[in-house]
Parts: C-alpha cells; sequence; structure tokens
C-alpha cells in the first residue's frame, strides 16, 4: 500500500484510484477495507486535502426598476500613469441597463469620486434609488454619505470578502 500511495510516484491518490492501483497487481482477504483505511489516516492526505465545504448558494438578480435605478460603482487601479497623470479608473455602472462610465483619474479619494458621482451621474442621468458599491474609504467617507443623503440616495455597501455582490461592475 505504500508503494501505490505513499510513495513520490504515486501521488497520494484517493481511495479509488489506490484501490484499483493495488487491485491489478495484488488481492487478499479484507483489501478493500484495509485500503480505505490506509488512504484515511494518510497524514498527509489529511493536512493537503482541501476541505469539502458547503456549496455556494445560488446567485440572484438585483431587483430594479428602471434606468438609473441601481446604480454600482467601483475603483481600478492604481495603474502605471498615463500620460496625464492619471491612476485610477472610477467606474459606474447602470444595472437595468448595463451602461457603463468609466473616468481616468489621478487619485480615487472621497472628494473625486464623489465629484464624478455628482457631475457625471446625478446630473446627466438624475439621482438613482439606490448607489452600490465596496466597503472602500472612499465610499465610505462623511462626504459621500451627506451628498447621497442630500439626492435622496440610500447608500449600499456589498458584503466584505464577497466581490460576487458587486460583480456586475467587476466584470466591466
Amino acid at each position: 500500500m505504500h508503494w501505490c500511495h505513499d510513495d513520490p510516484t504515486a501521488g497520494h491518490l484517493a481511495f479509488h484510484k489506490t484501490y484499483h492501483k493495488i487491485q491489478e497487481r495484488f488481492y487478499w482477504v479484507g483489501m478493500y477495507k484495509d485500503v480505505d483505511y490506509w488512504c484515511k489516516s494518510c497524514v498527509k492526505c489529511a493536512t493537503r486535502k482541501t476541505p469539502k465545504g458547503r456549496k455556494p448558494a445560488p446567485m440572484l438578480p438585483i431587483p430594479v426598476d428602471g434606468p438609473f435605478d441601481r446604480v454600482g460603482v467601483d475603483v481600478l487601479g492604481p495603474f502605471p500613469p498615463s500620460l496625464q497623470g492619471n491612476r485610477y479608473i472610477v467606474v459606474f455602472t447602470d444595472y437595468l441597463t448595463k451602461w457603463t462610465e468609466a473616468f481616468a483619474v489621478r487619485n480615487a479619494d472621497a472628494v473625486t469620486t464623489s465629484k464624478l458621482f455628482v457631475e457625471e451621474i446625478v446630473c446627466r442621468h438624475s439621482a438613482p434609488r439606490t448607489l452600490l458599491s465596496d466597503r472602500g474609504q472612499n465610499f465610505m467617507s462623511n462626504l459621500l454619505k451627506e451628498i447621497c443623503k442630500l439626492v435622496n440616495t440610500k447608500k449600499i455597501f456589498t458584503t466584505a470578502y464577497h466581490p460576487q455582490c458587486d460583480g456586475l461592475v467587476g466584470k466591466i
């Protein structure tokens, strides 16, 4: 069993592959149970095997009532500076139409992202009912919070360490 499972050339295969490998050359009474026990008690397999987790819940669509009802925002970068000195891209995406607007900026601080939100989204498309973003400092700022309050936009955040929540903006 050592030769068919533990040996460096054997590869610490799972039970069924190890069992069939042994079965090709050997047989003894109780072989199935012995190989099963050997594989289950292998310390290297136990420490390296990834644990079986629960299946993730199915992704559900986010309901929206109309164009620019829900807008997602994210920041890409930093990138190497462009000729104009821009290192970041601020991306706004409408959840219904998938309309995306991207803006190259020198920095992606709260002032810059808030200014873009007002000038490029609110003034041109109207204030969205909800603004979805990750938990970056620029999006958690009091400035953006107050702007959202003024234009009657509900600011919502994605769950920490769960980038699928903001997947639409991240795909663009």
